[in-house]
């Protein structure tokens, strides 16, 4: 009866903290450092609208795998530059080739730049 008992109260307290879990969201506007990350599928970026929103950073795709860059990387590393933005080139990981390829292929493209923040990789699974 106690063992019932016991599993029952553990079990409403789970079910609470899902529902808790799923009511509560954090609102976008609260934070006090707001960023975002951009590649070719954004198109043409308006640097100067994010930074007159407040963006404070950007992390802007530069390379993926070991021989793909991003064909408006150099674009918007220029254009972020003109702004008070703060950015770091990223690197998507492909699963397609060595780890060591891919960071040779980054430090080759990317090098060294002026106000560049720490290097970042992206690592989403497929499938």
């Amino acid at each position: 009866m106690l063992k019932k008992r016991r599993f029952l109260i553990h079990a409403l307290f789970c079910i609470y903290l899902f529902i808790l879990a799923a009511l509560v969201r954090p609102i976008a506007g609260s934070y006090e450092v707001k960023g975002v990350d951009v590649a070719r599928y954004q198109g043409e970026v308006d640097w100067g609208a994010f930074s007159e929103q407040g963006i404070a950073f950007a992390f802007i795709k530069a390379t993926e795998g070991s021989s793909h860059v991003d064909m408006r990387f150099q674009e918007n590393w220029e254009a972020v530059a003109k702004t008070s933005i703060l950015a770091a080139p990223y690197h998507f990981l492909s699963y397609d080739s060595s780890g060591a390829a891919q960071a040779e292929h980054y430090i080759t493209t990317v090098g060294k730049r002026r106000g560049m923040l720490p290097p970042a990789v992206d690592v989403e699974f497929y499938g």
